[in-house]
């Protein structure tokens, strides 16, 4: 496989507890109730988070979800090279995949958080892209995915389906389908909300086993 691109959230690394929390401190230092469930479920951003706590307690305070969100960002970033953990088997996947063609990370984090978790763990040797929530703001919420593929398909001679999505969301198992990349679910999304995707660990594989055989 020449090109892997794989979600930060969650698949690379275990972040839900760091954002969950975060968003808690955030919401008491503003004087904010805690944040509902729902706001706190696995794959949402800080920015979704923080907009869905505004609208239960402000529904006409325009400024709220902003503020809320860069402060639950700080204390991301604060707490996240500390208490984030990389998923078992991830490292070696991640040196494999970098070693073998390109390695890229997706994330729904501003570049202020994913740097420093991808700093910490030890990912940036090898990285050729981390695209972050600054770069969905401009390229559009799904972009990043099929703007890797279509990138790697015109600079090197190989095509779409030498590349893999890994992801737990169904949105951008999608995205990498639609660009014609092979999609690997790594465990976190209900396997029914992505019928179409290979179900998989990083202990499960190492980077030329998805390769795909047509």
């Amino acid at each position: 496989m020449r090109l892997v691109v794989a979600e930060l959230e969650d698949v690379i690394a275990s972040t839900a507890h760091v954002r969950a929390d975060a968003l808690a401190v955030a919401c008491a230092a503003l004087g904010l109730p805690p944040p509902p469930d729902r706001a706190l479920a696995a794959g949402l951003g800080v920015d979704d988070a923080a907009a869905i706590v505004a609208r239960e307690v402000a529904p006409d305070d325009a400024t709220l979800p902003t503020l809320l969100a860069l402060a639950a960002e700080r204390e991301a970033a604060d707490r996240v090279a500390r208490e984030a953990r990389l998923r078992p088997g991830a490292l070696a996947f991640v040196a494999a995949c970098a070693a073998e063609g390109r390695f890229g990370i997706v994330t729904r984090a501003r570049r202020v958080v994913a740097a420093s978790l991808v700093a910490a763990a030890g990912l940036e040797e090898g990285l050729a892209f981390l695209w972050c929530a600054d770069d969905r703001a401009r390229d559009g919420a799904a972009a990043g995915a099929r703007a890797s593929a279509r990138a790697s398909a015109a600079q090197r001679p190989f095509g779409p389906r030498r590349a893999a999505v890994l992801a737990d969301r169904a949105d951008w198992l999608a995205a990498g389908a639609a660009a014609g990349a092979r999609t690997v679910a790594i465990p976190a999304a209900p396997p029914d909300l992505t019928p179409d995707a290979t179900w998989v660990t990083f202990q499960d594989r190492v980077p030329s086993d998805l390769d795909d055989p047509g």
